[in-house]
């Protein structure tokens, strides 16, 4: 009897020991993912996320020089490249192309500019961030090339909405008037585009 009650003994102080259950363990697991923001111009077409995710790596994306000669006066539809856009980061933005739709020239001791008209057209899309796009299909007027000078403009071309990846392509092009951009001067013509981001 003896023996029961000492092993009755013991037993209760191991359930006495034993019976508080610990607290609670955490484990917690940290990642920071860096916001992105990139945008720019490419020699060619951007079909998708994977293109323009490529591009953007690449020696040809941002500044381009378009490097086939332009026969302006012909109304030839001249492909110029594309343009992409992509965004992660938590700031919404609006993107606006400024342009003033010319090529221009002093090497005759005057401005000479020859307008065109850039058509817009948006190839690639996606991610759940909203993207509002407000390009126009064309910008650009069809007056014969004149001696002047003419100031740039904004268009608008995109503004971002939301949280998390959105992305947009859009392939470029250029016509030009042919008929009366005979009268142009001997010359080097030169224009840009160009896109700013800017915060909302």
């Amino acid at each position: 009897m003896k023996k029961i009650i000492a092993i009755l003994l013991v037993l209760s102080v191991m359930f006495v020991a034993f019976g508080a259950l610990p607290g609670n363990a955490t484990l917690t697991l940290n990642s920071t993912v860096t916001g992105k923001l990139f945008h720019g111009f490419f020699a060619g077409s951007l079909a998708d996320k994977a293109a323009i995710k490529d591009a953007e790596t690449g020696t040809n994306f941002g500044d381009v020089t378009f490097a086939t000669a332009i026969d302006m006066e012909t109304t030839t539809v001249y492909s110029i490249g594309s343009y992409a856009f992509y965004i992660t980061g938590n700031t919404d933005v609006v993107v606006n192309f400024s342009t003033n739709n010319r090529l221009s020239s002093n090497d005759s001791g005057v401005n000479w500019e020859a307008p065109y008209t850039l058509a817009i057209n948006q190839i690639a899309t996606g991610g759940p961030r909203a993207i509002t796009v407000s390009a126009p299909a064309t910008v650009g007027a069809a007056a014969i090339g004149e001696a002047g000078t003419t100031a740039a403009t904004d268009t608008s071309i995109l503004t971002t909405g939301g949280s998390g990846l959105g992305y947009k392509s859009f392939d470029l092009t250029a016509t030009f008037i042919g008929a009366g951009n005979d009268l142009l001067p001997e010359g080097d013509y030169v224009g840009t585009i160009v896109a700013a981001v800017t915060a909302l």
